[in-house]
């Protein structure tokens, strides 16, 4: 729900922000020179956010100012956009209006039922059932009045991350599109950011298409094979950006307490709260987060995401029920092997179809594909060290093998992480027959297994392998293009 601003809480942020040693940078780097009275509400929200001003302190100060001088209270409000309002009173006990609109559903939901089942309960059975039902209608109408500030940052972590510039992407990233060079992404501070990699490749059209809404922190999901760069181009662009960066993975035995947190014993011997990774991402400002394949989740753990996306909070009912906004700037990307429609290959066991309300909450949904061939040559050679010629003949067969895939003669084709594996095998003098085996035929089912000998017959030269790395040790081979960039890792495909 839309914050509400008075007039005088407005009036405050405004002179909150010009006062600001910070403001003057901040408008011209941000803001494009706009001033304060230029700044829709949610843009002094932002603003606020981004200066590290108390919106709580300013808001509740201004409000209580003007009530004191007028004698007449005003409703009471929030500071943290998307969050539930607060009653202004205690309610009477036959008001169902809920602090909780899921809440409130599912007690009108529960009370329909009982009035048509009432008549086939005798007392034992309805008198409790009643008096359960009222109790969660008493728990309902209870205030929310221990809503946590966009601003707050977990005790000891580092400081929260704000947006300090607008940059082209063309100065970001290696493109050659005009159209993006020239498009403006936000660019921030957090000094927990991931290491870029220099040697990074990217694709046009699908990072132009992900910045966009990476800058409206809109909701993205990347559909693709395994190993086409689904979790970590999310991550580069954090890296570019100066965004923290957390990948969540999702299993079968995913459960609700390892996202949201627990009360754990503490050290007086008491128990204390401990956020879940879900919680402590959100909590941070300009975080990009990656849901990593949560197909193969469980109906309870997709109801939680399907409320945090839609609404944008998280309520810790077992911490004394209090109220986590998502963050400014948080961006959820979901990465998955499938689109959400359930996986009709046979390459991804136990992923489930998303229902559609689920679905709905991805602003887009993009497929991730391998990247183009001299791309994909270029960074095998970058990565592994491996000569150009090496590359090129592990590059061709892992397209045959892809295509060999597509048309269902074989489970999948080859992903980077098995090139990436075969070819340091190489590097490191491992018989090029060998290497094979142990990188790419070990990994397939037995029937891919056979198929994969036939097509490497084909089209793959075991002694060409061999010698072009024997030439290329003796040569200069291809050397990353920055000794900053951070070691490849793989998995994070």
């Amino acid at each position: 729900m839309t914050q509400k601003l008075t007039n005088a809480a407005r009036a405050a942020l405004k002179t909150a922000i010009s006062a600001h040693p910070d403001w003057n940078q901040y408008r011209h780097n941000v803001l494009n020179g706009a001033n304060t009275g230029q700044l829709t509400k949610q843009q002094l929200l932002d603003t606020a956010t981004a200066l590290s001003i108390d919106i709580n302190a300013v808001i509740a100060l201004a409000d209580n100012t003007t009530e004191n001088s007028d004698n007449a209270p005003e409703p009471c409000e929030t500071t943290e956009t998307n969050m539930p309002e607060t009653t202004e009173t205690a309610q009477d006990e036959s008001n169902d209006i809920s602090q909780t609109p899921m809440l409130d559903a599912a007690i009108s939901k529960a009370k329909t039922v009982l009035a048509d089942t009432s008549p086939f309960l005798g007392d034992k059975l309805l008198k409790p059932i009643e008096t359960a039902i009222a109790h969660m209608a008493a728990a309902a109408r209870t205030e929310i009045n221990n809503v946590v500030p966009m601003t707050a940052a977990p005790a000891g972590s580092l400081p929260q991350a704000r947006p300090v510039s607008l940059e082209k992407v063309g100065n970001l990233f290696p493109i050659k599109s005009t159209t993006l060079y020239n498009r403006e992404i936000r660019v921030w501070n957090a000094q927990n950011a991931p290491k870029a990699d220099a040697d990074f490749a990217f694709v046009d059209d699908l990072l132009e298409d992900i910045i966009t809404s990476v800058n409206r922190s809109d909701t993205i999901w990347l559909a693709g094979a395994k190993g086409t760069g689904k979790t970590s181009l999310p991550r580069e662009i954090a890296a570019r950006t100066g965004r923290p960066f957390v990948r969540i993975a999702h299993h079968r035995t995913t459960e609700p307490v390892e996202l949201i947190g627990s009360m754990y014993p503490s050290e007086d011997g008491g128990v204390t709260w401990k956020d879940g990774v879900l919680t402590a991402a959100i909590r941070r400002a300009g975080t990009i987060i990656v849901l990593d394949e949560p197909t193969f989740c469980r109906a309870g753990v997709l109801a939680l995401y399907q409320t945090l996306l839609d609404h944008r909070f998280l309520t810790l009912a077992e911490n004394g029920g209090e109220v986590v906004p998502v963050a400014q700037g948080v961006t959820f990307v979901i990465a998955d092997n499938t689109a959400g429609n359930g996986d009709s290959t046979g390459r991804y066991a136990d992923t489930n179809s998303m229902n559609a309300a689920f679905l709905d909450r991805a602003t887009k949904i993009l497929k991730v594909d391998y990247l183009p061939r001299d791309k994909e040559i270029a960074v095998l050679s970058a990565k592994t060290g491996c000569p150009q010629r090496v590359a090129e003949m592990i590059v061709d067969f892992a397209a045959k093998t892809r295509k060999a895939g597509d048309q269902g003669d074989i489970t999948e084709g080859l992903s980077f992480r098995r090139m990436f594996a075969f070819a340091n095998d190489l590097q490191d003098g491992i018989p090029a027959r060998r290497a094979f085996d142990n990188c790419v035929i070990s990994h397939a089912p037995a029937d891919d297994a056979v198929a994969l000998n036939e097509l490497a017959k084909a089209h793959l030269s075991f002694s060409e392998l061999s010698m072009s790395r024997k030439a290329g040790n003796t040569s200069k081979t291809v050397q990353p293009a920055s000794n900053k960039a951070p070691e490849f890792d793989p998995v994070s495909l």
